[in-house]
């Protein structure tokens, strides 16, 4: 894109037109086959459903970080053979600043690396 930090979404976009985002991605990625338009409109109905059932729309994904999107994709996507692209899609449209984000700032042993710390206080 232009600008990598931008993050390539539209916090306006409905469930059903991100997953014509992710449907439209997947396919210049060659992890969708276009060839097949029938096909093609079922697997984008498929995904549209499950954001739509689990809330996952522009809005929400301007609300998540890298790990926090991961576990709404698994919970939208439920093991879907394609869930793992479709992670890859939409974390990429997210911001660069989202993307390398490490949830609240702590190491497994709940204490702050020097360099966690330091981001936190900056």
């Amino acid at each position: 894109g232009d600008s990598d930090d931008a993050g390539s979404f539209d916090a306006g976009w409905s469930a059903s037109d991100l997953a014509e985002a992710v449907c439209g991605a997947l396919v210049s990625r060659g992890k969708l086959d276009s060839t097949h338009a029938l096909m093609l409109h079922e697997r984008q109905r498929s995904i549209a459903g499950r954001f739509e059932q689990w809330g996952l729309d522009g809005a929400r994904l301007a609300r998540l970080n890298a790990r926090s999107l991961e576990v709404a994709v698994r919970d939208a996507m439920d093991g879907d053979a394609k869930q793992d692209e479709v992670l890859y899609v939409l974390r990429d449209m997210l911001p660069a600043s989202a993307r390398d984000v490490d949830v609240g700032h702590l190491s497994w042993h709940g204490t702050l690396s020097p360099l966690e710390a330091l981001e936190v206080t900056q």
